[in-house]
C-alpha cells in the first residue's frame, strides 16, 4: 500500500488540510459526518500523521509532560487519567513520568520532557527553591503546579487545603469527640521536599482544633505505636486519629482492629483524599473528597493557555466532606 499525506487525503475527502488535521486530532468543530468519512478514508489508505513533520513547521509537538510521585496510590492514578482523557480532547498526547519521591529523578524528569520539546509540563513538585525554579525557568517550558505550590510566578491548581481540614475536624468534633490524635509520617520530611499540601493541611488542623474549646490534640509524625497510644487515651477521653490521608487511615484502622479496639466504637478514625479503597473499606472512612478530576481538567486548560501566551489564573477547585462510618 502506497501512503499518504495529507494533501492527498484532504483531495480525497474533497475538504481542506485544516479539516484533515481538526478531524483527526479532535480539534475544533468538523461536521459528524464529515469526520466519519476522513477517519474512514485514512483507515483505508493507512496514513499516519508525520508529527515530527508538524513540529518542524508548527514549533509544536502536540504533547504534554506530566510528573507525579508516583502510582501506589490511587489518587495518582486518577490523576493521570483525568489529564490524559483533557489532553487527548484537545488533540494532545500526555507524556507520563514519575519522581518516585526522589528529587534527582524528578530533575531528569523535568529535562527529559525539555529534551523531547513537550509544549507545556504539569507537575506535582518534589522540589521548591531558587535554585529548584531556575533550573526549571531555564527550560523556558509552559508549567503549572497541582497539590504543592512554588513561589506566586507559577500558576498553582489545588484546593483550599486548610478550608477543607477545617471543615473535616467541626465534623469530628460535632461527633463529640474530646481528643484528636494528627497523624501524617509526610511531615518528617519538613525542609527536604516540598510538602506544600501536607503542610497547608496540618495547619487547618491546628486552626480548627485550637478554635474549639473542647478539643486537646497531639501530633505523630513518626511510627509511634498507635495501639498503646489510643488505648492508653480512650479510656480517659473520646478520642480520634486524624490521618493525612486515606492510606494511613486504611493502615491505623487494620492495627487497632487487629489489637482488638474497634472503630468507631471505642475510637474514630478519618483520612483524606477519598481514594476508591476508602469507600469498599470497613468501616467505610469519613474523609475529604479530593477533586482529581477537577483538578486534572483544571491543570489542562491552564497550560494550554500558557502555551498560547495567555495568563493562566491559580484555581482552587472544591472539596466535598465524605461522612463514612469511622467515627
Amino acid at each position: 500500500m502506497v501512503r499518504i499525506d495529507s494533501s492527498r487525503l484532504a483531495e480525497l475527502c474533497g475538504v481542506s488540510r485544516g479539516t484533515v488535521d481538526r478531524a483527526l486530532n479532535g480539534r475544533g468543530e468538523v461536521n459528524v459526518a464529515t469526520k466519519a468519512r476522513i477517519l474512514r478514508m485514512a483507515e483505508k489508505h493507512g496514513y499516519k500523521p508525520n508529527r515530527l513533520g508538524r513540529a518542524l513547521v508548527t514549533g509544536k509537538t502536540m504533547t504534554i509532560g506530566l510528573i507525579v510521585l508516583n502510582l501506589d496510590n490511587s489518587f495518582f492514578a486518577h490523576l493521570v487519567s483525568s489529564v490524559e482523557t483533557k489532553a487527548r480532547e484537545h488533540g494532545y498526547m500526555t507524556l507520563l513520568a514519575l519522581s518516585h519521591n526522589d528529587l534527582v529523578t524528578e530533575r531528569q524528569c523535568i529535562d527529559f520532557f525539555a529534551s523531547h520539546a513537550v509544549d507545556g509540563l504539569i507537575m506535582l513538585p518534589l522540589g521548591n527553591g531558587t535554585a529548584y525554579e531556575k533550573h526549571l525557568t531555564a527550560h523556558g517550558i509552559p508549567s503549572v503546579m497541582i497539590g504543592n505550590r512554588l513561589s506566586k510566578r507559577w500558576t498553582y491548581i489545588g484546593i483550599d487545603e486548610r478550608a477543607a481540614m477545617n471543615d473535616l475536624i467541626r465534623h469530628v468534633a460535632g461527633k463529640g469527640y474530646c481528643h484528636l490524635i494528627y497523624y501524617a509520617p509526610p511531615l518528617r520530611h519538613r525542609g527536604a521536599v516540598n510538602l506544600f499540601a501536607q503542610e497547608e493541611r496540618y495547619q487547618g488542623f491546628i486552626d480548627a482544633a485550637d478554635a474549639v474549646n473542647t478539643l486537646s490534640h497531639e501530633t505523630v509524625i513518626d511510627n509511634t505505636d498507635m495501639v498503646t497510644k489510643v488505648r492508653s487515651l480512650m479510656k480517659k477521653k473520646r478520642t480520634a486519629v486524624i490521618c493525612s490521608n486515606d492510606i494511613f487511615a486504611i493502615d491505623v484502622i487494620r492495627q487497632l482492629t487487629d489489637a482488638g479496639i474497634s472503630v468507631p466504637r471505642d475510637a474514630g478514625v478519618t483520612g483524606f483524599d477519598n481514594i476508591e479503597a476508602s469507600g469498599y473499606f470497613s468501616p467505610r472512612i469519613t474523609t475529604i473528597e479530593y477533586p482529581t478530576g477537577d483538578i486534572g481538567e483544571a491543570a489542562i486548560d491552564a497550560v494550554l493557555k500558557k502555551i498560547t501566551n495567555k495568563k493562566a489564573e491559580d484555581i482552587l477547585c472544591t472539596t466535598r466532606l465524605i461522612d463514612g462510618n469511622s467515627l
